[in-house]
């Protein structure tokens, strides 16, 4: 049964790296341009920063903001306070003389936030970023020109880790390089499935006939951008805008960010399911929305694999000592046993865990150089490789019995 799983696995992992492959090979002369085309008409753009307690970052993204090159007449900065208890409010209130606009609210989320916002833009085109968040100069000039065309309902941004010192900040460094070159590709096929508070553009129109952020959701990103696609809009990452964000560095924040995305997954696909298997959303229907099915099962997997290997190689180490005592050892280190242990290797079990691992390689490699991003901490990547999926997978467990169990969804 596990060869059957493991082959399953590779298999679905196998053919979506040579979608994605042949993706790649048909829009490469698309997916980095020589030329950035700069945009004739400037909109104005109100950014949205929703902020709770974020006296420590606030500082850092308002900045990064104020920094940007675009005609300084034609962004406004709308800082939504949403009832913080730290010092964020006076740290915003001292960038007035620079036109930042604060508005203040009791805390009530941050989609009610975003909305609070929306309703004093003035800006044709309305940007999302979050609170522990920075974005380039040029990041949001770069995404102009997609709204030429009118049926694009947002446009969003490269995300990368700004913080990778601790083990786990390092692994998700690798995790965001391949999301922003597999979103990217995703742009090509009309499959953005989400547009990320970290730097995402909209149409105010738009926002306005979808009525706005779906307040009280989980991952008010997610749903809105499976929202549009509902109403046929398209979606597109932008690769040359890049934005940085601060990522969880302890397990306990870790566990906390995605169980809650897992549980807004699970509820927005839900909402949305009249889109499975539905041509009439394209391959958005057909191609990505069972992928939000699989892919939590196949993390799943990954557990249940490693769960049983560990299970299963305990119980035989302790039958050996039960049998043979200590001795089976001594046994075990001469040469000719370990030779007729690695001739005893399962080929059908190594042989697809092998594949995956050299394509798993192949595709990160590939994410490197279209996000112009240097190979750092190599040895996270095998980790990243075996047992981070595992740890995903754990987490999909807990998210989906939260959902049966119908837990209180919480920020």
């Amino acid at each position: 049964m596990l060869k059957y799983i493991i082959w399953g696995i590779s298999f679905t992992t196998l053919y979506l790296s040579l979608v994605w492959l042949n993706v790649l090979y048909i829009e490469k002369n698309e997916i980095r341009r020589k030329t950035q085309e700069q945009p004739k008409h400037f909109p104005i753009i109100s950014i949205l920063i929703p902020a709770y307690n974020e006296g420590k970052n606030i500082k850092k993204t308002i900045n990064s903001i104020l920094k940007v090159n675009y005609p300084k007449d034609k962004i406004e900065i709308i800082v939504i306070d949403d009832g913080s208890e730290d010092d964020t409010n006076r740290i915003i209130r001292s960038y007035k003389k620079y036109g930042v606009i604060l508005l203040r609210q009791k805390n009530s989320g941050k989609s009610s936030a975003l909305n609070n916002g929306l309703r004093h833009a003035k800006g044709e085109l309305i940007g999302c970023v979050d609170a522990d968040s920075t974005i380039e100069k040029d990041s949001i000039i770069s995404m102009i020109h997609n709204f030429k065309d009118k049926n694009v309902g947002a446009v969003t941004s490269g995300i990368y880790v700004s913080n990778a010192k601790t083990t786990l900040e390092k692994i998700q460094r690798l995790e965001y390089i391949l999301t922003a070159f597999i979103r990217r590709l995703m742009t090509f096929l009309n499959t953005v499935y989400v547009t990320p508070g970290v730097l995402s553009l909209y149409r105010k129109s738009t926002l306005k006939k979808l009525k706005g952020f779906d307040e009280g959701n989980l991952t008010e990103d997610l749903e809105i951008a499976l929202h549009l696609h509902h109403e046929g809009y398209k979606i597109i990452l932008e690769l040359d805008s890049v934005t940085s964000t601060k990522v969880p560095g302890t397990y306990d924040e870790f566990k906390k960010q995605r169980i809650r995305w897992s549980r807004g997954h699970i509820h927005n696909t839900l909402k949305y399911k009249d889109m499975l298997f539905n041509r009439k959303y394209g391959l958005m229907g057909t191609f990505q929305y069972p992928l939000h099915i699989i892919t939590p099962l196949i993390l799943i997997l990954c557990l249940s694999i490693i769960i049983y290997s560990f299970a299963d190689g305990t119980y035989d180490f302790i039958r050996r000592v039960i049998i043979m005592k200590w001795g089976f050892i001594y046994s075990y280190i001469s040469f000719s046993n370990m030779k007729d242990t690695i001739l005893g290797l399962n080929i059908n079990i190594l042989f697809p865990l092998l594949i995956t691992t050299i394509t798993g390689i192949y595709m990160f490699q590939k994410a490197h150089v279209y996000t112009k991003k240097k190979w750092k901490h190599i040895h996270t990547f095998f980790i990243f490789l075996i047992f981070y999926p595992a740890l995903l997978g754990y987490f999909w467990l807990i998210s989906i019995t939260d959902e049966i169990r119908k837990k209180e969804r919480k920020w």
